[in-house]
């Protein structure tokens, strides 16, 4: 074969193998590899970004409810309360359920905002024919709550006044009558929380709190005596974000 014909197959054979798809790579071919570890500028930016939290909510919430009450001596003693000086303790428990209201704030992945709520409940009443009964059935509070949001989950505290509606009893013993007091007494709250939107609108929370009010003074048929309170509440609610 001469050197010009050897040049012309030379060159057909260039042509074909560059025309052969089994020849041919993509021009931009992604490297597999590359491609597995492609992250999206924008969660590579922020990767907790929160979603949006602002706005107000309403919402349902139940849980459990525990009691604390202590009495005073009464002045002057009253036998069929066997006080004598000495300290009346009772713990209460029962079921507590309601209603709460609120708007948030949101300023990056800070949410802050405040919150009112109304729980109604069912406790058991210690009756005793030696010692003063105490029942609660009815707790409101007013909260600010503040936290920081990791994507559709918020982590807050709450700080604010409690209200609760308490009913004393003594009982009747010898000539002493038998007596009630209805309170209204307001108190500080403090607790924690956690919220998970589950939807855009849709959020489930769980929260445990804690309410302590002060001392009142109680005057009952056989005297009076001075009573204090607190209460310690786990519960878990829905809300509905508008």
């Amino acid at each position: 074969m001469t050197t010009q014909a050897k040049a012309v197959a030379a060159a057909l054979l260039g042509a074909c193998c560059a025309g052969s798809p089994v020849f041919q790579m993509p021009a931009h071919a992604a490297d597999p590899v590359t491609a597995s570890r492609r992250v999206d500028p924008a969660m590579a930016a922020n990767p907790t970004r929160a979603t949006d939290w602002s706005g107000a909510y309403l919402g349902i919430h139940g849980g459990l409810i525990g009691r604390g009450f202590k009495s005073s001596g009464a002045t002057p003693n009253i036998p069929a309360l066997n006080f004598s000086g000495k300290n009346n303790t009772q713990s209460l428990s029962g079921a507590t359920f309601g209603i709460q209201a609120g708007y948030n704030f949101q300023s990056g992945n800070v949410v802050y905002g405040v919150e009112a709520e109304s729980s109604l409940g069912t406790t058991d009443r210690k009756k005793s024919t030696t010692h003063l009964s105490a029942e609660q059935n009815a707790r409101h509070a007013v909260k600010v709550r503040a936290g920081y949001a990791f994507g559709s989950t918020l982590v807050y505290a709450m700080t604010g006044v409690a209200i609760a509606q308490t009913r004393l009893h003594s009982p009747a013993v010898g000539l002493t009558p038998r007596g009630r007091k209805d309170l209204t007494r307001a108190g500080f709250l403090v607790g924690v929380g956690i919220e998970q939107k589950l939807t855009r609108a849709i959020s489930l929370k769980g929260e445990v709190d804690y309410a302590a009010f002060g001392e009142s003074r109680v005057t009952l048929p056989g005297g009076a005596t001075k009573v204090r309170s607190g209460n310690l509440t786990a519960k878990v609610g829905l809300n509905y974000h508008f």
